[in-house]
């Protein structure tokens, strides 16, 4: 499956179960109109793919389209952290681990994941958790 239908098939499942959850598009648009060129930002750079509310909790869920492209990007994200400046094609997937960081500061959960089996998972994590975890990001195999 293509992160696309990942995406999409993880949505309609968070719907289904009776969770809200909002698909988010970050980055810049470019519009022209006639000979205007304007720029509409959208949500942050890094923001995850979907943020939703899983039994009165805030979790940001990042989608990738396999669990290849899960090791990619932790494997961008481990040299970007151990490497100055920042690798340019290494700039999104850091930029995504920090907005990452920054939801679980404030109380929130987050996941990396590939699957509708992974996206069951961390909703049982959630569901069942009575006392946050110290790190409430759900661990992959090179975390």
């Amino acid at each position: 499956m293509s992160e696309q239908e990942v995406l999409k098939a993880c949505i309609n499942y968070l719907r289904w179960r009776g969770h809200y959850c909002q698909r988010v598009h970050s980055g810049l648009i470019r519009q022209v109109i006639g000979k205007e060129v304007r720029w509409i930002h959208l949500a942050d750079r890094g923001t995850p793919d979907i943020l939703a509310c899983i039994d009165g909790k805030f979790v940001g869920i990042e989608v990738k389209a396999s669990e290849a492209a899960k090791k990619e990007w932790h494997r961008k994200v481990k040299k970007s952290l151990e490497l100055k400046p920042l690798v340019k094609n290494d700039e999104t997937a850091v930029a995504q681990h920090e907005q990452m960081n920054l939801i679980e500061s404030a109380g929130g959960y987050t996941a990396l994941i590939s699957s509708i089996a992974e996206l069951e998972h961390m909703i049982t994590i959630i569901t069942t958790n009575e006392s946050k975890p110290s790190l409430k990001r759900l661990k992959t195999p090179l975390d």
